[in-house]
């Protein structure tokens, strides 16, 4: 029997984002914020994914919008 495809992040069927845990249902956030604590990307995984396996998909989910021509702003 093959095993039900899981997503990225470790999800449980659909990837509703939650994992088990000793105190029941968990979640985690894996986020990327700039100096001024403002929000650049945010990953929703199960509780019992490691940080670490999440490290690329929260860099690529990062965007910094053009304001108008030239580089992207620092």
């Amino acid at each position: 029997m093959a095993e039900p495809h899981r997503p990225p992040g470790g999800g449980g069927a659909g990837g509703e984002s939650l994992g088990r845990s000793r105190g029941g249902f968990t979640s985690k956030v894996h986020l990327s914020a700039d100096g001024r604590c403002r929000r650049l990307s945010l990953v929703l995984t199960a509780g019992q994914r490691a940080d670490c396996t999440q490290f690329e998909a929260v860099l690529e989910k990062i965007r910094v919008p053009r304001t108008g021509p030239g580089r992207p702003p620092v």
